[in-house]
């Protein structure tokens, strides 16, 4: 599985909080989603009707979904997305041949928000494609899961500040020449990932085996990590565990957490317990109280 594919499998809304609904801010986020649908009935006519302007992204994580847009049909496999304005006659639904769609999505309602994506989707269509390391898809996946691992109210404020972060990590994969897609990442570097996924339970794993599978120095395979992942070697690795973490404990409340310590190649529990607080704001052990 690709990183973004290990969202959370709890599925529906994240609604902002009523009372919050009525402040104005340059960006606004309405709501946060995840949904997976299994038996065709998911379509949706964005055409809900609104006296302020919003904006819907809608990324698929696996199956595919399909775009339909003044009779002409796009599919939307994983590593595609949607970015469309609101009201719009387009149409999205789980497609036809295939025989589910998971997606994640959100809401966003704001003057600035509506500038940046009129101009995204000026330049590239309401059709997105993104490599399979993007920045802002897991910027977004992290970002869902730690809202539902959250008992605190959905902050307004954070979320506008969060949303204004995205919009412009989507902006920089589009539209900057330098931006990394599955074309550009060296073959080195590829080479260093697989290797990387490969091995995860491995503590012993470190940059330097990853440097010795890509074939160039460690300080050479850092900065060029960096430039094609924009976060260290070190900090991919750690998030990419806690990912797959966080995935075990929330899918399976009787699962021990030393195997989820041995799975995701940590070597101490007290390291494993401090790194998943950090990044979720929680503990594994109110985690695996949310799972089914």
């Amino acid at each position: 599985m690709t990183p973004e594919e290990k969202i959370t499998q709890s599925n529906g809304e994240i609604p902002v909080s009523q009372n919050m609904v009525c402040l104005t801010l340059p960006i606004k986020v309405l709501c946060y989603g995840s949904n997976v649908v299994t038996n065709h009935s998911y379509l949706h006519a964005i055409a809900t009707p609104s006296p302020i302007p919003s904006a819907i992204f809608q990324y698929t994580l696996d199956g595919c979904g399909e775009f339909i847009q003044k009779r002409k049909k796009n599919d939307l496999p994983p590593g595609t997305a949607i970015l469309v304005q609101t009201p719009s006659s387009c149409i999205c639904q789980q497609h036809p041949d295939y025989a589910s769609y998971h997606f994640v999505y959100f809401k966003i309602q704001g003057e600035a928000a509506m500038q940046i994506v009129e101009q995204i989707v000026k330049r590239f269509s309401n059709v997105l494609s993104f490599s399979k390391n993007s920045k802002c898809i897991r910027m977004l996946c992290q970002h869902i899961n730690q809202l539902r691992a959250s008992d605190k109210p959905f902050n307004v404020y954070a979320e506008s500040s969060f949303a204004y972060e995205f919009l412009i990590a989507l902006w920089n994969e589009h539209f900057s020449e330098t931006s990394p897609t599955s074309d550009q990442i060296p073959e080195s570097l590829e080479r260093a990932i697989a290797y990387l996924e490969k091995h995860l339970s491995n503590p012993m794993l470190d940059i330097a085996a990853l440097a010795k599978e890509a074939n160039i120095s460690k300080c050479y395979f850092t900065r060029l990590f960096r430039k094609f992942y924009g976060t260290s070697p070190r900090k991919y690795l750690l998030s990419r565990r806690l990912e797959i973490a966080m995935q075990m404990l929330i899918n399976n409340r009787e699962c021990l957490l030393k195997d989820v310590i041995e799975k995701c190649g940590f070597s101490t529990e007290a390291y494993f317990c401090y790194a998943f607080r950090r990044m979720y704001r929680k503990s594994p052990g109110y985690i695996k109280k949310l799972s089914p």
